[in-house]
């Protein structure tokens, strides 16, 4: 390349002219596309068959075991209903427990007998206000 101050020959990798001093042009050679980035000499223009990833599969019973677990916790403020999704909440943790082996979801079941057996703590608990609120008054 040449100056473009004085016109004097740069060679390749100065970024300052010898004659004058001047700054060089910057020449930014422009990337080959990726399909021509082929220095092996390997052909890759045939086709590849990319295996598909299995399909995740869920157990849904545990994560329905799971959410009634929260629901029995968070009813207590609704004064015995919270009673119907704990119990439904054990029923469906066991039976999701059963499927673990083949669709995983050990940790749903686990934490819905954790959620629904403090849902049933929580519901004996209310009736135990209830009954001493019902006998002081």
């Amino acid at each position: 390349m040449n100056c473009e101050s004085c016109g004097s020959f740069i060679p390749d990798g100065q970024s300052f002219c010898s004659n004058c001093g001047a700054k060089a042009p910057v020449i930014i050679e422009p990337a080959r596309p990726i399909y021509q980035q082929n220095d092996s000499g390997k052909d890759y223009s045939e086709s590849v068959e990319i295996p598909m990833p299995k399909k995740y599969s869920v157990n849904y019973i545990a994560r329905a075991g799971l959410i009634l677990g929260i629901v029995s916790v968070v009813a207590v403020y609704i004064p015995f209903t919270n009673i119907v999704p704990a119990i439904l909440s054990i029923i469906f943790s066991l039976v999701g427990l059963k499927k673990v082996d083949e669709r995983g979801g050990r940790g749903n079941c686990i934490a819905g007998f954790i959620l629904s057996g403090i849902g049933i703590v929580l519901f004996i608990l209310t009736v135990i206000f209830a009954i001493i609120r019902e006998t002081q008054g």
